[in-house]
């Protein structure tokens, strides 16, 4: 069983997927501590075909490697385009491909969201991705789109499907009734979503903070509120990946904060710059 969580990453200056890549390592390192202990213990290692990292701008090399979060290939979504591996279509997508397939965001809108690729896409400038319309087409890796991680959890797990908020989800009934949000997301808190949604942001100012990230080989960005109304806080979290450093939040030129922790006041639409590099290493003789 493949359960699915959609999460936005900005890609600023990132690579195409492959083992050991950018997403590669934001969804295998950084993401998969967002989810509790208990559901972290219960998904298994699950072995997924990719394009090799030494031919990412030309040949048709594949790896199979095991991850415990990986993106989807668009054979799994029924959409076998140009993928040639041994996966297999995931009857989830494949029952209801037109619904299923594309990624929303709480707002009900629909976002253009990266695959995985194993053949024939793999190039250093440009991912595989699922358009709005459940197409396939080819997106710029330093634009702004979505991750949806994907993970196999043993057949043994309770997962039922039940009717809530008016409409259909798939429950992990061990996890249903713990309260695991970190930060409410702004369509949540309001109760609003498309044109009303819309409406509301005019209505009552609410600013959205961008994110840059400098280096992301070393570091990303976590936050569920870079949208908030004006003069609130949004809440920002600086992960480092291993032999990193984080160095600081930056309006344009002028160091903010070097905790990793920011809470930061939104008023004109701020663009915040989180800078990392590598960890020096001090020798001692």
């Amino acid at each position: 069983m493949c359960w699915r969580y959609l999460y936005h990453i900005i890609k600023k200056n990132a690579s195409s997927y492959y083992a050991g890549g950018i997403p590669d390592r934001f969804i295998s390192e950084v993401f998969i501590n967002e989810f509790p202990s208990k559901l972290r213990a219960q998904i298994v290692e699950t072995s997924v075909n990719i394009r090799a990292e030494d031919v990412v701008q030309v040949g048709d090399k594949v790896e199979k490697i095991k991850r415990k979060l990986f993106l989807l290939l668009e054979k799994e979504l029924g959409l076998a385009y140009f993928a040639t591996s041994d996966e297999q279509e995931i009857k989830y997508f494949t029952d209801e491909r037109y619904d299923r397939a594309i990624a929303r965001t709480k707002d009900n809108t629909a976002r253009v969201w990266w695959l995985r690729g194993a053949r024939d896409h793999g190039f250093s400038n440009l991912a595989r991705s699922v358009t709005d319309y459940v197409g396939i087409g080819a997106s710029a890796v330093k634009d702004s789109y979505y991750l949806r991680p994907s993970f196999c959890l043993p057949p043994s797990t309770k997962i039922v499907k039940e009717r809530i908020d008016g409409q259909y989800l798939y429950v992990l009934k061990d996890f249903q009734n713990a309260n695991l949000s970190r930060v409410p997301l702004l369509a949540e808190d309001i109760g609003l979503t498309g044109q009303a949604l819309e409406k509301n942001y005019e209505e009552h100012l609410y600013c959205s903070l961008k994110i840059e990230i400098e280096n992301p080989e070393y570091g990303s960005v976590l936050s569920d509120s870079l949208t908030v109304h004006y003069g609130d806080v949004s809440q920002l979290r600086a992960v480092t990946y291993p032999n990193s450093q984080f160095d600081g939040w930056y309006l344009r030129e002028r160091l903010i904060s070097r905790d990793r922790n920011l809470n930061y006041e939104v008023l004109n639409g701020d663009t915040l710059t989180a800078k990392f590099s590598k960890k020096e290493t001090v020798l001692i003789e």
